[in-house]
């Protein structure tokens, strides 16, 4: 057991040294650790990657609003290619293993599809209330 968690820190050591030296080629250094972990246990990690979700989809967001009429559409397209090559390069540091392609092929195709879902949700849902109240969803 005490091996396996040193061949995981090693493992993890490696990656992140690896990711790091690449980061520094594309002018990404320096770069400070959060002031708080994002995890402390892995029953947390759905809670963290829907907290990620939502915060670089408001900053995103923030972005296309900054953006003159005209020129959102073509703004949510550039980020979309960005972050499908970001999900690219972050799932290349690991190791190759189909499961870990194919997650990240699932993600990418069940993101594609989510907003026509959620809009279509959303519609059936607001169909036919009142509209005074609420109807905000947090996930």
């Amino acid at each position: 057991m005490c091996g396996e968690l040193e061949d995981e820190k090693g493992f993890d050591e490696e990656l992140v040294s690896r990711l790091l030296y690449i980061a520094r080629g594309y002018g990404v250094a320096n770069v400070a650790p959060s002031d708080q972990p994002p995890l402390a246990a892995d029953s947390e990690r759905p809670a963290y990657m829907s907290t990620l979700f939502r915060r670089t989809l408001r900053e995103a967001i923030s972005d296309v609003l900054a953006v003159a009429e005209g020129g959102q559409a073509e703004t949510i397209a550039n980020q979309a290619v960005v972050f499908a090559r970001l999900a690219g390069f972050l799932a290349g540091q690991l190791p190759p293993g189909a499961e870990m392609a194919r997650s990240t092929m699932e993600a990418l195709l069940d993101g594609y599809a989510e907003p026509a879902r959620m809009f279509e949700h959303m519609r059936d849902h607001d169909h036919g209330h009142d509209h005074d109240h609420d109807h905000s969803h947090h996930h």
